[in-house]
Order: structure tokens, then sequence, then C-alpha cells
């Protein structure tokens, strides 16, 4: 006869046990209703811990894979003339969060006001 360790209760040779070793070798009985209540308890903290290391691993990801929202911005002048883009407005893009990272110089024939000059700029920043 031995003893369920958790709820203590009595079980003979023909009674549904688990045996189980602790890390000592010494023999741990539990009845089956506990041994099934401890199973389930333990899944249960498998299944929180995995889902835990699921979002750390996706955490990690979007550190290293950041998503970008991008902004475009067309500046047009007429050809010969110069082009100038307000310091105050780049300063005010970068306090924002904008970077620059690229400007093409487009030509365009217009009927009217001949050849036109077109920047576009893009700027990109993080998504928070």
């Amino acid at each position: 006869m031995a003893n369920c360790v958790i709820c203590k209760e009595n079980l003979g040779l023909m009674d549904k046990k688990r045996l189980m070793h602790d890390e000592n070798g010494k023999v741990i009985v539990y009845c089956n209703n506990c041994y099934s209540d401890w199973e389930n308890k333990k899944t249960e903290k498998e299944r929180i811990k995995n889902e835990e290391d699921k979002k750390n691993k996706l955490k990690k990801v979007l550190q290293v894979n950041p998503k970008w929202e991008y902004l475009v911005k067309k500046i047009e002048t007429a050809f010969g003339g110069s082009v100038k883009v307000g310091d105050n407005e780049l300063y005010e893009l970068g306090e924002e969060g904008w970077e620059l990272v690229g400007v093409t110089a487009v030509n365009q024939s217009n009927f009217i006001a001949g050849q036109i000059v077109t920047l576009i700029m893009a700027f990109k920043r993080r998504m928070p």
C-alpha cells in the first residue's frame, strides 16, 4: 500500500496509480485523479510559456525588421529657376522622425510654362 503524495489517499495494489521517480531516485506515487490534474497544470504552464516565447520572438523580429511609413513631397519650378526647400520645413520633418531617403529630378514639358523641373523627395519613418 502507498499514499498519493497530493491527496494522501491510500492506494492498494489493484488501484490505478502512477509511479514516478524524483531526481534522487525515490518513488513518488500519484492517484490517477491527482496525476491528471498535475499533468493538466503542467501542460497549461508549458502552453503559456510557449505563447510567451512566441510573443518575445515576434518582438525581436519587429525590432530587427521594423515597419515603415513613407511620405512623398513634390516641388515644381520652371526650368532654370532655383529650387528652394524651406530649411524650416526639413527641420520640422526631421523632428517628426522623417528621414530623407531619396531625391529624383523629373523634367516635364508644358505648353504654357515650357520646361518644368519637379523634385520628388521620399521620406520614411518607423511606424510606432
